[in-house]
Parts: structure tokens; C-alpha cells; sequence
């Protein structure tokens, strides 16, 4: 990507495969994606896709990759959370107090007083109660949420896959072959035991993006609300969408898609395009200032569930 020159259609489509491998949260299936694996979806030399990757790593748009485990596995739901700030509030106070809660893994940062909050919470929780807060520290009017359902995992997982989880998360690992070795595993089995992990939908990987270092482009969220809900009119978004799509957030009470475009004038049309449709409730574009990633706060849960698990081997050890 060269300074000054916006994304080209391949750009986006290798962005929206490191990004979505469901449409329910961000996320997809292993520690990176092959090469040959976009490459085939996308036609294109697995070379291609390397360079283009290389690239972005290059200009600082892309900072590597965030790992977490699938919230099902640790027994928590999934939700998101819209609301606008009140007047006189400093947002970067209310990003950095939202960010300090426990179970918050997303912020988005929004231009103006809008932003998103992904979190994840218990079932016990009290949900209202846990909105209102996050309503409290922005001064916010109610907001807008929507469950996030998570796809199923097929099993759970073992004492040492947890473990793997855990060393994952901590985003330090250099190589297979370093990791092996600490571990005290071999490769062949690291890679067995991963890709498990992967493809059983236990484990899943988020890319982390710089968008201040993306130059001629814009990076956009649309948000729609359909009444009722439509599938037939959610295809027809991801479909109009399409050209710019990086993300889609496929959600209960509403959809939101992040868009790379060119300028800011398309953002506009295309809210007003898009909320001018039949079966539309409201559509509304922001820019996204920045995207604050705290898959982290997943790594208390997880730690909890290898501390049960070492509790139940001793338990089934001792005489």
C-alpha cells in the first residue's frame, strides 16, 4: 500500500479474511491464515497474498495477531453494546474507565460521541444492571445492545490445551518450534493439539490494526437496524457492501459492518442509500478513530478454568 493510495479491491478481501471467519464476532479459525488458503479463495498466487500482507505489516496498518479462546468454553455470553457520551464528558476518560472493567474485550472509538463496547459476562449476571453501568461512566442516555451469539464448539478442552491457550494469549510466541520446546512437547503434536483448537472452534484470532497508519482511505462503521428483521435485506447489505467490507458484526438487534472507502462523502450516500431501504429501521455511518483490543481480560477466565482442572487431577491422584 503506498502512502497516498487507498486500498485496492484485493486489500480489502485479505483484510476481511484475517478478520471474519463467522458473522457473529470477530474472529476466525487458527493462529494466522495460510497463505495458500486465501490465495485459493481469492484466486490470486499465495506470493500475492504474502506481499500484499508483508505490506500492510510494513506501513504499520497491521500489528500482528490477537488469539483468544471461544467465550462458550468458559461458560460466558457475549454482548454489544452502542452508546453516545454526555456533554462535557472527556471521551478518552470513558474509554480508559470502560476499558478498566472486567469482562470488557472491545472498545470502539467512534468519531464524535459514539462508541461500541464488546464484553463478555456471566448468565447469572444482571444484564440491565451491567448496561446501566457502562451507562454511568460515559454519562450516557440508554443505549443500544444486542447479544452476540458465539458458534458452538464442538468438545471442551484438556488440562494441556488450556494451558496452550493461556501461553497464546500472552501474544509473546516467536515460533512453533520455541513454543514446542516449552511446553515440552514436539512440534507435531503442538500443531495437532492447535489445530484441534481451531478446528473445533475452541480458539480463534483477531488481527490488530493501527488505522492511523492507513493513507487514502477512511475506515467507516454502518450500523442497521432492520424492523422487522430481514435476511433478505441483511444479504442485500452484505452484498451492496461488499467492495468495501472488512468486518460484519451479524448480531440480534443490529448489524455492523466496517468499511474501508475512499472518502468520507461515500460513507454519507451510502447511510442514506441504505436507510432509504424497505425493511431498514435506521442506518447510521461513523468514523472509526480507533479500535481498542482487550481479548486479555478473556486470560482471568481461562486461568480459572486451568485452576479447576489442576484441582480435579489432584483430586483424582491422591489416595
Amino acid at each position: 500500500m503506498e502512502v497516498g493510495r487507498s486500498m485496492d479491491q484485493l486489500d480489502i478481501r485479505i483484510l476481511r479474511e484475517l478478520n471474519q471467519a463467522y458473522t457473529v464476532w470477530p474472529g476466525r479459525p487458527g493462529l494466522f491464515s495460510s497463505y495458500r488458503e486465501i490465495a485459493q479463495k481469492l484466486r490470486v498466487s499465495p506470493g500475492t497474498v504474502r506481499n500484499r500482507i508483508r505490506e500492510m505489516a510494513r506501513t504499520g496498518f497491521l500489528n500482528g495477531t490477537s488469539v483468544y479462546p471461544n467465550p462458550t468454553l468458559l461458560g460466558l455470553e457475549s454482548g454489544s453494546h452502542a452508546i453516545e457520551i454526555g456533554a462535557g464528558v472527556r471521551k478518552e476518560d470513558v474509554l480508559r474507565r470502560l476499558g478498566a472493567l472486567p469482562g470488557v474485550v472491545f472498545l470502539e472509538n467512534l468519531r464524535g460521541n459514539l462508541l461500541g463496547i464488546g464484553f463478555v459476562y456471566e448468565p447469572s449476571t444482571n444484564l440491565r444492571a451491567l448496561l446501566d453501568r457502562f451507562e454511568r461512566v460515559a454519562h450516557a442516555a440508554p443505549g443500544m445492545f444486542s447479544h452476540v451469539r458465539q458458534p458452538t464448539p464442538s468438545s471442551g478442552l484438556t488440562l494441556a490445551e488450556w494451558r496452550l491457550v493461556s501461553r497464546l494469549m500472552s501474544g509473546t510466541v516467536r515460533s512453533y518450534l520455541q513454543l514446542a520446546h516449552e511446553l515440552q512437547v514436539s512440534t507435531r503434536t503442538l500443531k495437532r493439539r492447535i489445530r484441534r483448537l481451531t478446528g473445533s472452534g475452541a480458539m480463534f484470532t483477531f488481527p490488530l490494526l493501527e488505522l492511523r497508519a492507513l493513507s487514502g482511505g477512511v475506515t467507516t462503521e454502518l450500523l442497521i437496524s432492520y424492523s422487522p428483521e430481514s435476511p433478505e435485506v441483511r444479504t442485500r447489505a452484505l452484498q451492496r457492501l461488499d467492495d468495501w467490507l472488512i468486518f460484519a458484526g451479524v448480531w440480534d438487534e443490529f448489524d455492523i459492518y466496517r468499511l474501508i472507502l475512499p472518502n468520507v462523502t461515500l460513507a454519507g450516500d451510502l447511510a442514506k442509500e441504505v436507510a432509504g431501504w424497505d425493511g431498514v429501521r435506521f442506518a447510521r455511518v461513523e468514523l472509526v478513530e480507533g479500535l481498542i483490543n482487550q481479548l486479555t481480560a478473556l486470560r482471568p477466565y481461562v486461568l480459572r478454568e486451568i485452576a479447576a482442572l489442576e484441582a480435579k487431577a489432584k483430586r483424582t491422584v491422591t489416595p
